[in-house]
This record gives C-alpha cells, structure tokens and sequence, in this order.
C-alpha cells in the first residue's frame, strides 16, 4: 500500500531538512544538561548514594552501559531516518501496538515531563541559589529573601511558564531556525558550564574554598566547612570515602542525567544526510559527555571536596541542621568560593541556557512523537497538521505545553517521587527498544533488502544489531535491578510501578482503539502503514 491509498495522512510530512549532524551533538549535551546536571550528580546524586564516585558512576560504568545502547540506535537511525524515534523503530521492528506505547511512555516520562520539570528546576537550581549567594556575599538581605520567595509553588511556577512561553515560541519556528536558536544558545551554555567552570576551579584549590567558604560562613553566621562535615556526622549520615562498590549503585542516577542522547533520533526526517549524520551525532557525543563530565568531576571534588559534598547534600536534601541560604549545589558553591556579581549573573545566564536547550530538546522530542503517531493516523490526524508559515507542528506544541504546565505544577510540589517514577519508565521503555532491535533482522527482513551495508553486518552469523541489542538488555537489565534495591529513589513502589503498567496499557488500548475506529468510520486500516517506512 502506498500513502495515495491513504495509509498515512498525505505523501509528505511536510518538514523541512535544517539540521545538521553536530546538532544532534548540542541535543545530547543539552539532555545531559552539563550546568544543571552537574548539580544534580555532585550534589542531589551526593546524598543519594553515600560512598559514590560519581566520575566513576557516569565516566566509566555508565559509558559501559551507554555503548550498546547507543550502537542499537545508531543502526535503527541508519536504516530509518525519518521523524518519531522510538515509536518508529519499535512499531516497525516489533509491533505497531507496542511502538505506540513505547512512544507514550517516553512522552509521558521522558519528554513532556521534562519539559515541565525543568520549568521548574531553573528556579530551584540555578535563580535562586545564584541570587541568594549574590546577596548573602554582598550584604544585600532582600535579594537573599526575593531568592528564597521564588523557590515556592506560587512563584516557581510563574516563572517556569514564562520559560515554557519561550519554548513554545522555539518549537513552532522552522529547523533551520530551531538550529540557529540553539548553536546560539549552546555558545553562551558552553562557555560557562563547563569552560569558565573547570578554569575557575583549575585555578584554586580545596584550601582556598575552605578559607572562602569559612569567611562566607562567619560573615552570615553560618557553620564552618569542617562544622558542615561533622554536623552531618553527628545527625547519623554515611560519610564515607567513595568506593567502586557503591559508585556500580548509583546507576540510577546515570538516567537523572546522561541517560541516552537519542534526541535527534525523533528528528531523523529533519537532519541533512540522516543516515550518515544521526550516527555520527550519536556515538561522537557520548564520549563527549564523558570527558566533560570526568574534567568537571575531577576539579569539583578537588576543590570542595569529596566528605562537603556528601555532608552537604545529606543536610540540605533531608532539611536536618541545614541553615544556608540556598540547596547545596555546585553552582552556589562556585559562587561563594567567586563572589564576583559580573561572573555569578554570567554563570547563572549560561546555566538558564542549558535549561532551555534541554526544554527545547525535549520538546521537539514530544512533539515529534505526536506528529509521527499522528501521521500514522494512530493520534488525530490535525495533530501532525504543518505550519504552511513556520514548516512546524505547531497543534502538536499547543498539546505539549498544556502538558508541560501540568508537569510544572504538579512537581513543585512533590520532584523526587515522580522523577524516579520516571525513571523506572525510561528503563523498561529501553529495555523494549533494546528488544525490537534484537528482532528486526528476523521479522523484518524486508526493510534490510535496502539498508546500508553496515546495517546488514553479521557475526558469526547472527546480525549486529542483534548482538547490540541483546547486550542493550543485560546493561539496562542491571539498572533496573539497581532501582528496585535503593527505596530511597522511590523507584521500586506499587504505586509507581503501577502508573507506569497503567501507562502502556493505555497506550496499547488507545492503539488498537484508533484502529478499529477508523476501519469502521472510513474504511482504512492503519496497521498496514506499519508494514513500510513513513515518507520523508
């Protein structure tokens, strides 16, 4: 069956070709979100997992479990180039039922909601704890007070829509003008985090912070840096040196940040020379985030030291005996070891940047899930309607950023719970990607007669992708089962097990649901356009 017998929506998505492979570079950086990210891991991911190494958790076991997983889809992008990432290589490899709830799960978890959580966290993580520490080092009180004012519900979330505003406005442009807002946006995120970043801390030391740091204390009347140590001590917390051990533990906290750059999948149909580019994009950034995130770790536990953290992040994540101003995160302690106000706005302003790259990248993941689904005529087909002005979905967008303010609202008042809920759902979401790229040689053999070569590559006569996928599934397989150990992400509960089981049933229902709706409203059967590749 062809598209002019009316399987997909029309011949054409639509889209325009205006990205390039090294913007699949920006999106995987973004994802990780190198600011925010690293406030996550060295100070949230400090109190998660006592005794971690995080350099070692993220640099070298994850980048082990990233590598097949990367390697699957790269191969899926060679073959399929087209916009919708993982629902289409599922529901073209698997089943179409399948694909459909895979991408519901990965918009739910993944895309919309990060989208709305990372509203939020520009606040919490980056405004506030910027502005307070330019107050409380410069004896301006009510800049200290307006900082912690914006942290609550009512003002986190003005602002976190004001920033949805701004994405809303990136994802109805064009790609090529997606692309050039982002390398923009990318230049200022780049050049503070991590640049002026590792240069600030390459040229101190532990003994200059804890002087800084001790200065800063005495003059807000707060406890000292070895006072912090023993505080935490004293109320009960695990401060310990960091062992290999429980740095293999701390996996999860690789899926709150680096997880797997394949953003620029969901724009296959949108990236000049795809077949060629995603890979490239693919595999070259995964080892790019690895060296970032080694140099960053390295001068961060150098500089404010490993037992600080740790104490810190267990005081200020469990509110007991924590009396500073602002969470305890890299970016507020950068600023009290510089209590420079040009150079803290800076880095705040970079900061907000790697915010909004990562909104933007998921919300063009989200969107174009919707719009793939949609021209598969699974969703409404009005949902992958064009912009005849902006080459863009922009009905997809509204849909998003209603989602998205929900999300925004909903974890300013509750974050941990629902992120690691989420969390859960990226893991067996990945698990089933993994899967479909273990079946695709066999029960699609037909869409390998026209695959690049490398794609058809064998070994010892069982087909590569096969083997990446099967070795997908044992990396994932104990990130999973390192969630259902550690209670303390909340990742293992009936209640969020069971909203993620809930998740796939609905997207299984609503499959087959739309199907039958339209063979009987209009003839059509919407599982034969499972049987080809969409059109570009």
């Amino acid at each position: 069956m062809t598209a002019e017998k009316g399987i997909f929506v029309r011949q054409a998505t639509g889209l325009v070709k205006g990205l390039r492979w090294y913007d699949g570079i920006i999106m995987a950086l973004a994802y990780f979100n190198v600011a925010v990210g690293a406030f996550l891991v060295f100070g949230w991911g400090s109190w998660l997992f006592p005794g971690a190494n995080m350099v070692i958790t993220i640099g070298l076991v994850g980048l082990i479990v990233d590598i097949p997983v990367v390697l699957v889809y790269s191969w899926f992008s060679m073959l399929m180039p087209r916009t919708g990432g993982d629902y289409i290589y599922v529901s073209r490899s698997l089943s179409s039922w399948m694909g459909f709830a895979v991408g519901l799960v990965f918009f739910i978890f993944l895309s919309a909601f990060s989208v709305g959580q990372n509203a939020w966290f520009s606040t919490t993580t980056v405004i506030s704890p910027y502005l307070a520490a330019i107050g409380s080092t410069n004896n301006m009180p009510g800049l200290v007070n307006f900082a912690t004012e914006i942290t609550k519900p009512g003002p986190s979330i003005l602002i976190g829509f004001i920033l949805l505003l701004i994405v809303f406005f990136v994802l109805t442009r064009s790609s090529e003008t997606v692309h050039k807002i982002m390398a923009g946006l990318f230049v200022v995120a780049f050049i503070g985090w991590p640049v002026l970043y590792v240069i600030a801390l390459a040229a101190s030391s532990n003994a200059q912070f804890i002087h800084a740091f001790n200065t800063y204390a005495l003059k807000n009347s707060f406890p000292s840096y070895a006072s912090v140590i023993a505080t935490a001590r004293t109320s009960g917390f695990s401060i310990i040196p960091p062992t290999f051990g429980a740095s293999i533990l701390a996996l999860p906290i690789v899926y709150a940040t680096v997880a797997f750059p394949q953003g620029i999948t969901y724009l296959g149909g949108e990236v000049k020379k795809a077949n060629r580019s995603l890979p490239l994009s693919l595999i070259s950034s995964l080892f790019i985030l690895v060296g970032v995130i080694a140099l960053m770790g390295y001068f961060t536990y150098n500089v404010f030291g490993y037992n600080f953290l740790d104490a810190s992040a267990s005081l200020g994540f469990t509110g007991t005996h924590y009396p500073f101003v602002s969470p305890p995160y890299t970016d507020y302690f950068l600023a009290i070891l510089y209590p420079n106000v040009p150079f803290n706005l800076f880095m705040m302003v970079s900061a907000l940047c790697w915010e909004l790259l990562l909104m933007i990248m998921f919300g063009l993941m989200a969107t174009r899930f919707l719009f793939a689904s949609s021209f598969d005529r699974v969703l409404p087909s009005w949902v992958s309607d064009i912009s005849e002005r902006f080459h863009s979905p922009v009905k997809a967008s509204i849909v998003l950023m209603i989602i998205a303010f929900i999300f925004l609202a909903s974890t300013a008042f509750n974050f941990i719970v629902t992120y690691f809920d989420s969390v859960t759902a990226w893991t067996t979401a990945y698990i089933i990607v993994m899967i479909a790229g273990i079946v695709l040689p066999f029960r699609r053999k037909d869409l390998l007669q026209y695959a690049p070569p490398i794609v058809k590559k064998t070994v010892a006569g069982i087909p590569v992708i096969s083997i990446f996928g099967v070795l997908g599934v044992l990396s994932l397989g104990v990130v999973f089962y390192t969630l259902l150990l550690n209670p303390d992400v909340s990742g293992a509960t009936v209640l969020g097990l069971t909203v993620v089981t809930m998740s796939y049933l609905v997207g299984i229902i609503w499959y087959f649901a739309s199907v039958a709706y339209k063979r009987r409203k209009s003839g059509l059967d919407p599982s034969l356009a499972f049987r080809e590749i969409p059109p570009e």
